[in-house]
């Protein structure tokens, strides 16, 4: 399984070699993505240049707009936001660059843990499932 990933992620240096050497940034989307070439590439093939500099160039879009962009003007929001980040986004990339980029925007952002979510999606099914169960069966 790791001859294959070192195999696939080989090819993408070959095609990407240009933009590499150029020092293009590249915006990743999905978070396991963007945690590949952080984090999983260099420690599959350690000793590749271009290896170390696609990890120094890929960025989460809020990464790319604090670090790379200047004179960009976000959108003004008013209100609250609350966010869930993926997994992999806390754990490699961490969500500073989108706490920033959102409260640049006017957001009064919560970031939600895991616990939180357990706690909320708990509460949420007593709530919603079992006290009608038990409103129900108590007729």
């Amino acid at each position: 399984m790791l001859d294959k990933a070192k195999e696939m992620l080989n090819q993408i240096l070959h095609a990407l070699q240009d933009e590499i050497l150029e020092e293009i940034p590249i915006v990743g989307l999905e978070p396991s993505c963007v945690a590949v070439f952080r984090d999983e590439l260099c420690n599959l093939i350690p000793n590749d240049e271009n290896a170390k500099r696609l990890k120094a160039n890929v960025f989460t879009l809020a990464e790319f707009l604090e670090k790379k962009t200047s004179g960009f003007e976000l959108p003004k929001l008013e209100g609250s936001a609350i966010v869930h980040s993926h997994c992999h986004h806390k754990a490699i990339m961490k969500t500073e660059a989108d706490e920033s980029v959102l409260k640049k925007m006017g957001l009064d952002v919560r970031f939600l843990s895991s616990f939180n979510i357990r706690a909320l999606t708990q509460d949420k099914m007593q709530t919603h499932l079992y006290q009608p169960l038990l409103t129900q069966n108590k007729s």
